[in-house]
């Protein structure tokens, strides 16, 4: 699979911290990306994220607590709206955490198809798919 050479380690010792920043750069940029898609082509994260704008856009004072960290006393009302806004804020966030985890399995998989650590092909589970059968 793969052969060591002399100075493979010392190579991976000395940038490991510039692959690690490279790595962590590309993940980011990867998922922001995956999350802009999201908000293009899912119809229920794209209708949560509106709503938790038309909230803050109507309660001015939730948008100062909640980006902007303001220590704010709040009415009966905005407390009912920051309630639903958090609500609808739960539910994008785990439409975004289940979208990155799908996203990461694939770009391991196509990682690890690559490297050869996974060499299964479509023939070979036709197999044992007759072999189940």
């Amino acid at each position: 699979m793969f052969k060591h050479t002399r100075g493979q380690d010392k190579f991976i010792n000395t940038n490991e911290d510039l692959l690690i920043d490279l790595c962590e750069n590309c993940l980011i940029d990867y998922f922001a990306k995956a999350l802009i898609e999201l908000g293009t082509k899912d119809k229920e994260y794209k209708f949560l994220i509106r709503k938790q704008e038309n909230i803050l856009d109507k309660y001015s004072n939730l948008r100062d607590v909640l980006e902007d960290n303001k220590v704010i006393g709040l009415n009966k009302q905005e407390i009912k709206y920051l309630i639903r806004y958090l609500d609808y804020k739960c539910q994008s966030d785990l439409i975004e955490q289940r979208e990155i985890f799908y996203k990461g399995l694939n770009v391991s998989y196509e990682i690890f198809r690559k490297i050869g650590i996974i060499t299964v092909s479509y023939t070979h589970l036709r197999a044992h798919e007759t072999v189940l059968d």
